[in-house]
C-alpha cells in the first residue's frame, strides 16, 4: 500500500505546483507587480523543493534507534 500512496502524494504535489502557476502565478502579476510576484514565486518553489527532499529522505533512509550509535570513549 505504501507505494500507492507515495504515488498519490507526488500526484497531488504535481496538480498542486500546476495550479500554483496557472492560477497563483497570473495574480501575483498583476496585485504585487512582476519583480515581487516573482520573488514569492521563488520562495514557493524553494518550499516545494525542501518538502520534496525532505519527504523523499524520510522514504529512503532507513530508520535506526540510539543503540545502533557507536560509543567512542
Amino acid at each position: 500500500m505504501g507505494p500507492v500512496i507515495l504515488v498519490a502524494y507526488y500526484g497531488l504535489l504535481y496538480y498542486h505546483l500546476i495550479a500554483y502557476f496557472e492560477v497563483i502565478l497570473p495574480v501575483l502579476a498583476r496585485k504585487l507587480g512582476l519583480y515581487l510576484g516573482l520573488c514569492w514565486v521563488g520562495l514557493g518553489l524553494c518550499i516545494l523543493y525542501n518538502i520534496c527532499f525532505n519527504h523523499s529522505l524520510a522514504v529512503i533512509v532507513k530508520s535506526g534507534s540510539p543503540m545502533d550509535l557507536e560509543v567512542s570513549c
